[in-house]
């Protein structure tokens, strides 16, 4: 099963429904059947049902009848869905047609399952679950089970049994909680997935997604879990469900006690220890939060949190709250609580940690802090502890997540300890509470408001933070004079307010705001905010606004201003930037372009040298879309993190963490820009003139912090590194995950010069991508194999002089001896479009000491042979049987005219044995695809596609012998045969094929295939066979349907 895709969707389902969701969802899974019952649809609209109509049309035309204006509407209705569907058809090839840069992160984070415990009724219920997706029969599971017994953990602790044990070709975890938000679920698959794409909008990423998906729906596996079976059930369709159950006394101490410490040598401690334990009914949650706040404290510590327990028990509240109340209390940094309970307050399961920490600059959450820098270090150390007290469920790099049951404690708290008013999670808010409620609060959080009639004034006079959002298409409409009582008001944020045409009035009382967020409001004149003097924070992302105001320069305290998607933006008045001079951290990006050439004397918009004015900056996003108006020392040397663009063209995405360049220059590279290239994790090259080898010419170091390098567009460069230049590093790329080179028109060498050993390059890189780079003639010298032990997947496209993909130095310049050519790692490899390919690699393999002498035998046998048939050209395998592929999961190969053979006829059995997608298209000479010992070795084969194929006569070859044998393609699911004229049987030999898995087998255009195989033949599981037009055929078994389609074609054809 190692081409599937396992979807574990984590769905929190308990009091609401997500039939809906797990419906949009399935749009992406089941894209392509949904496409063909279009076709389907379409088809049968227009070959039937509207020719009839119009036969009748005509026939009352020619009768001088008068035709009704709703059947003339009806068929130009007709037409017009026809015109749409035909439009629908040819964006949907163009999309799979693209080559995408795919990266494929090592681990899916997502997927951790830290802190899993093998308990003995969780063992048994896991054994059952895997047993279960072995067996590879049901598609849909189910874990159910009350809140708190662990159901979510055990989900993930199934994923990761399923990806070690390579169940699945991919496997994600997708959370759903009530917050529905379906483009971060497609999201969270295409990262997991590891698509990475640039589309802005929603349908472009879709689309994206719908592509690596659509041949692979039928093996996905969804495991969806509810505290509601019904849910599970009746509304999302399980075939099986997994009933999770409360601990047993005594596994609830067991966990209990090992989570505590151990420490239970007092026995008074031990008693308290056995009180509070089972005063949690076996929830391992619970049990699991309590233990690690109680761990390594004194027994007053203990006692005192027994008490609290009972406290709480007698207020009736239930054992998750006990819980997770004590373990607030015990956090023993006032600074982690503040935090947590700011998390549950802003109402979602995902939090981003970049408004958290502008919350907490707000609202002084984090003492002894100087900069922005300073407090996202206390941000991310604090987050990292919550997690570890199980009060976060996730802790990532831009975001944390909440449990909705510990949102919940967060928001009882904080209402009842500070003063704080929070409306239930995910009710819309219309009408404002009764204002005696607000009177005393210090906060208000309204994460749904929809609001149409404020007050006209909010009567909160101690009121510190304000937090209003509005997501629906209506702005929401503040009376003026809102916030006259509010003069206490440090943090106010509200999304979706209509500003015009300026803010409310009342504003301007607001002198102790430290943090306004204006985020996605309609914005005209906002002159006032220049007023708030001891602002930190200004954040209009995503709003319409198109003029940023000259008072805007007199926030001297300002220490983030975020423009981001401010697409409207088009005036910034000279020197507005440059005044800021607190500034930390300034997001433009997908904002304003209008810059200022620095020569320009006009003064209307700003320039790009005022911002080298702002010494504080450390986090710098800006387009800037004509190289031309750069300076010549644009320089920033705080920067931690920074994405540049320059030139046009680019696609704004929204990684904030890292450091990102994409350069498009039609000149060459400054100063400033150097420094951005030494210190970028993710680059981009666009043209670039003067640029002949990208580490000689660019960086020398080389490159020592880039993850993702993408070339392309270029006529200059010849190679990406040339070790005849001296170079001061000796690793060369050391941390590269990605490297994409396209339209290279004049690229010779990845890697140019003397043997490769004794410098290191690529030594992480894990994705290789390659297209349209014609010169290239082969990817890797021989001695750099051994530095690419990480890569998962290479992608070689239209290179019209690539010959083979390994090629050996001199041999004088080879100081290394190998047993052969390993990718151990290497999970997909896709060759298409090279007409000039003969072989993977034609390198004589040197043995190994220890082996040679044993071997030189062989090896004068295998170096004659290899002479032999290079003199005849074109009869090297694309792989011989020294290069091994041993977890290679997908393989295509695409318009290779040259090639005849693909595997060597010697045992490849280690070489291919977890091969489960195979595609072959377009190779013009192959006349067999394996020999029987090859066949035998694809255990693990679950796709097989040939299609277009001149002159492929069978699919495995008999090797000359003539006794019978077993063959099993054990797993093979799917078999497509398209266009294949000279294709005869699936093997001409008396052999025995059994076919345990086999559903689907498509036959299309092969019109000299008379039978499946002339042996016995087992597919006990297949029904039909497909043909061109989706037409569906079967007559008992494969090999009578396929005589029956070859008599019938023959029949209709005369012959």
């Amino acid at each position: 099963m190692a081409g599937d895709i396992a979807f574990a969707v984590a769905a929190k389902v308990a009091e609401y429904t997500v039939e809906p969701v797990f419906h949009q969802l399935s749009y992406l899974f089941f894209y392509k059947r949904n496409v063909n019952n279009l076709k389907t649809q379409v088809a049968k609209l227009e070959g039937e049902t509207k020719d009839r109509v119009q036969r009748d049309v005509d026939a009352a035309n020619e009768n001088g009848e008068e035709i009704h204006i709703d059947v003339r509407n009806w068929l130009r209705r007709v037409d017009e869905l026809i015109k749409e569907a035909t439009v629908f058809y040819a964006d949907r090839q163009r999309c799979k047609d693209k080559v995408s840069y795919r990266v494929t992160p090592p681990v899916v984070t997502s997927i951790s399952s830290k802190g899993y415990k093998a308990i003995e009724s969780r063992t048994r219920i896991l054994t059952n679950i895997m047993e279960t997706l072995r067996d590879g029969k049901l598609k849909r599971i189910g874990i159910w089970g009350p809140g708190g017994v662990g159901k979510t953990t055990l989900a993930k602790q199934v994923a990761k049994e399923a990806q070690k044990d390579n169940m699945f070709g991919k496997v994600v975890i997708v959370t759903m909680t009530v917050e529905v938000n379906v483009n971060r679920v497609r999201g969270e698959i295409a990262d997991a997935l590891g698509l990475r794409f640039e589309e802005n909008s929603e349908v472009g990423r879709a689309n994206r997604l719908r592509v690596p998906l659509e041949d692979e729906h039928k093996g996905s596996t969804f495991l969806l879990i509810s505290r509601n079976h019904d849910v599970l059930k009746s509304e999302m369709g399980i075939q099986k469900g997994f009933l999770l159950q409360v601990l047993e006394r005594e596994e609830a101490w067991s966990l209990f006690k090992e989570l505590s410490g151990n420490t239970m040598e007092n026995p008074e401690l031990e008693a308290i220890a056995i009180e509070i334990a089972e005063g949690f009914a076996g929830l391992p949650s619970s049990i699991a939060t309590v233990a690690k706040a109680l761990k390594d404290k004194d027994i007053y510590a203990w006692k005192d949190a027994l008490n609290r327990l009972k406290k709480v028990d007698k207020e009736g509240h239930g054992k998750i709250h006990s819980a997770l109340e004590l373990s607030y209390h015990h956090l023993e940094d006032e600074e982690a609580k503040a935090l947590f309970l700011l998390i549950g307050l802003q109402g979602r399961y995902y939090v981003y940690k970049y408004d958290l920490l502008i919350f907490a600059l707000g609202m002084g959450l984090f003492k002894n802090i100087n900069s922005l820098e300073e407090a996202r270090a206390r941000l991310h150390k604090l987050t990292k502890n919550l997690h570890a007290c199980s009060l976060l469920v996730e802790d990532e790099t831009r975001w944390v997540a909440i449990h909705d049951d510990v949102r919940g404690i967060a928001v009882l708290i904080a209402s009842k300890d500070q003063q704080v008013f929070s409306k239930k999670v995910y009710s819309e808010l219309n009408e404002w509470p009764e204002m005696d409620t607000l009177r005393r609060c210090r906060g208000i959080y309204l994460p749904w408001c929809y609001m149409r009639n404020f007050p006209e004034r909010l009567e909160s006079p101690q009121l510190e933070v304000l937090a209003l959002e509005n997501y629906s298409n209506d702005y929401l409409r503040v009376p003026d004079s809102l916030f006259e009582e509010t003069r206490e008001l440090k943090v106010l944020d509200i999304c979706g307010m209509m500003c015009v045409p300026k803010p409310p009035l009342s504003l301007h009382f607001l002198t102790n705001l430290q943090v306004l967020y204006l985020y996605w409001c309609k914005l005209d004149d906002i002159t006032m905010i220049g007023d708030l003097y001891n602002l930190q924070v200004l954040n209009l992302c995503k709003s319409d606004i198109k003029h940023l105001p000259e008072q805007i320069g007199k926030l001297g305290r300002l220490r983030l201003l975020d423009l981001d998607s401010c697409s409207s933006l088009q005036v910034i008045p000279p020197k507005v930037l440059s005044n800021l001079t607190s500034l930390e951290e300034l997001y433009m990006g997908n904002s304003f372009v209008n810059w200022e050439s620095c020569s320009s004397n006009t003064g209307t918009n700003a320039c790009l040298v005022e911002l080298m004015d702002l010494h504080r900056l450390t986090t710098l996003d800006l387009p800037i879309p004509k190289a031309e108006i750069l300076p010549m020392d644009f320089l920033f040397r705080k920067l931690e993190r920074f994405r540049v663009y320059i030139g046009d063209g680019w696609s704004w995405d929204g990684n904030y963490e890292s450091r990102r360049l994409k350069l498009k220059l039609s000149t060459k590279v400054g100063g400033g820009v150097r420094l951005l290239l030494q210190n970028a994790e993710d680059l981009s090259l666009d043209e670039l003139p003067g640029v002949k080898n990208v580490v000689n010419d660019l960086n020398e170091e080389g490159f020592p912090e880039l993850k993702h390098l993408s070339v392309q567009n270029n006529v200059e460069i010849h190679c990406i590194f040339n070790s005849i230049i001296p170079s001061h590093a000796h690793c060369i790329f050391p941390n590269l995950d990605s490297l994409a080179l396209n339209n290279l028109s004049n690229l010779e060498h990845i890697c140019h010069g003397p043997s490769m050993v004794e410098v290191e390059i690529f030594c992480k890189l894990r994705n290789f991508q390659v297209n349209n780079c014609h010169r290239l003639k082969n990817l890797f010298l021989f001695s750099m194999i051994r530095s690419l032990s990480q890569l998962v997947e290479v992608q070689v496209s239209g290179c019209r002089y690539m010959k083979e993909i390994v090629i050996s130095e001199k041999e004088d310049s080879l100081n290394v001896a190998v047993d052969g050519i390993q990718f151990p790692q290497l999970l997909s490899l896709t060759l298409q479009n090279l007409p000039a390919l003969v072989t993977f690699c034609s390198t004589e393999i040197t043995p190994s000491t220890s082996q040679r002498r044993n071997q030189e035998q062989a090896i004068e046998i295998e170096t004659k042979e290899i002479k032999e048939v290079d003199k005849q050209g074109s009869l090297l395998p694309l792989f011989n049987h020294k290069i091994s592929f041993p977890n290679l999961e997908t393989m295509v190969i695409k318009h290779i005219p040259k090639l005849r053979t693909i595997w060597h006829q010697q045992d490849t059995a280690k070489s291919f044995q977890n091969l489960a997608t195979l595609e072959i298209d377009s190779c013009a000479r192959l006349i067999n695809l394996m020999m029987i010992s090859m066949a035998k070795s694809l255990v693990h084969l679950k796709t097989m596609k040939i299609c277009n194929c001149e002159n492929i006569e069978e699919i495995v070859s008999t090797e000359g012998k003539n006794f019978e044998d077993v063959i099993t393609f054990n797993l093979l699911e799917s078999l497509a045969l398209v266009r294949l004229p000279c294709f005869k049987s699936f093997c001409s030999g008396n052999h025995t094929f059994n076919f345990p898995s086999l559903k689907e087998v498509i036959v299309e255009e092969c019109p000299k295939m008379e039978m499946f195989c002339p042996g016995n033949l087992f597919a006990p599981m297949l029904k039909v066979v497909t043909q061109e037009y989706s037409v569906q055929c079967w007559k008992g078994d494969l090999n009578t349907t396929i005589k029956h389609l070859f008599m019938e074609m023959h029949d209709s054809s005369g012959k």
